[in-house]
């Protein structure tokens, strides 16, 4: 499930996704966060210089996290690269063309959010979500028809019951 949030500053957008994912914290949740800065990445350090060097990526591991730099800056590569964390849901902040983005749920913060409901909705949408099956391939998911998606479904169950 992909959850586009948009907004104009102070609307509550930070406030309204960190309840998400409170409420949701049994599930996996990835939030993408779309910023106007051009870089957070800082200029003559290591992971800067491996960049400039031509890495596609680069990862720094600390003691506490995980951050990833990458040169990927297109919603579809962002997107593609959080698939790749499995998660139940996606939440996009921040990004001005929310069109382009192949959301399920769009949430206006311009508009009074009632918290209950658009959690209910949430999940509602996620108990009807059966037999959801992706398959990636160089890091891009397949579209598959519903005979498809069915088939690896039922092969998938048959083999782990």
């Amino acid at each position: 499930m992909i959850v586009a949030i948009k907004g104009g500053h102070n609307t509550g957008k930070t406030a309204f996704i960190e309840e998400v994912v409170r409420r949701f914290s049994d599930l996996s949740v990835v939030v993408i966060k779309l910023s106007g800065q051009d870089s957070i990445d800082m200029e003559g350090k290591d992971t800067h210089r491996y960049r400039m060097a031509g890495a596609q990526a680069s990862i720094i591991v600390t003691k506490n996290e995980t951050v990833l730099l990458s040169k990927k800056r297109n919603i579809d590569s962002v997107l593609s690269l959080a698939r790749k964390l499995m998660p139940d849901i996606i939440i996009v902040e921040g990004y001005e063309r929310i069109n382009e983005i192949p959301y399920t749920l769009i949430i206006d913060m311009e508009k009074d959010i009632d918290m209950e409901k658009t959690c209910e909705q949430m999940a509602e949408m996620m108990e009807n979500k059966e037999n959801d099956i992706a398959v990636f391939a160089d890091g891009h998911a397949i579209p598959l028809n519903t005979f498809t998606r069915e088939m690896f479904h039922k092969t998938i169950r048959a083999c782990l019951l």
